[in-house]
């Protein structure tokens, strides 16, 4: 052997990992994908559905923590919280799941990387910001490039767990599903009697089912369909997109 040396140390990516202590379908369907059931009678969220089979898995998310700062075994003066940004994470669920009449912990695990997204300030959610806005991640935007970062904090937002709702989606098993949507000025949807979704985002669901266009094929100007809240919504050719085609 002529040289042995050993190569620096690097950072490729973060080993992530979060446990609710107790089922949050809002939470687990925003990070790790599915989707929430609904009471049909009154709307509110009552349960979550796993992804199908064969589904990739993991929604990349944001996520913030803040932890209290101490100094000499109390709380620091002034800026009493550590703010820390996970600006991309993508987790999924983790290990056995056992039912007992007790804590019914979720665990998810994944990576964390960093957002070039967030790092321009372009789409920077406004609540990813201590809220007395003195030291916050729209000052250090630049910094969420990274996989993780941190910065000193006067507050702590007055929450607990998921600060919902996250209602993208919705099963309502009692509602009438559509399959697919005619082309027309303005179009149907079929099966004749179905609902039709509330709006784009419901529309490009595909969970419990994709709804397709028939004719898949791009449809032309003016062809459209009508959703539930008054949008309309075209096909492409690839994509349901918004307004008139």
């Amino acid at each position: 052997m002529c040289i042995s040396w050993k190569a620096d140390d690097t950072l490729k990516r973060l080993t992530f990992n979060l446990s609710l202590c107790s089922p949050d379908p809002e939470a687990a369907s925003l990070i790790a994908g599915g989707e929430v059931l609904c009471n049909p009678a009154g709307g509110e969220i009552i349960g979550f559905t796993s992804p199908p089979v064969g589904a990739v898995i993991g929604n990349p998310v944001a996520i913030e923590i803040w932890s209290i700062a101490n100094i000499k075994g109390k709380p620091a003066s002034g800026t009493p919280f550590w703010h820390w940004a996970f600006p991309y994470v993508k987790v999924r669920w983790e290990g056995d799941r056992e039912f007992t009449n007790g804590a019914l912990a979720n665990a998810f695990t994944g990576q964390a990387l960093g957002n070039e997204a967030l790092a321009d300030g372009t789409g920077l959610n406004p609540d990813m910001t201590d809220p007395t806005g003195t030291q916050d991640f729209v000052t250090y935007k630049c910094a969420l490039v990274n996989p993780f970062s941190y910065v000193r904090a006067a507050q702590a937002p007055q929450l607990y767990g998921f600060d919902g709702p996250w209602t993208a989606g919705c099963v309502d098993c009692a509602t009438v599903r559509p399959t697919g949507a005619t082309a027309g000025s303005p179009g149907a949807f079929t099966p004749t009697g179905s609902d039709p979704p509330t709006n784009l985002a419901d529309l490009r669901a595909t969970t419990p089912s994709a709804i397709v266009a028939s004719p898949t094929s791009a449809w032309t100007i003016g062809q459209h369909v009508v959703l539930a809240d008054s949008s309309h919504a075209h096909w492409d050719g690839d994509s349901w997109e918004a307004g008139n085609a």
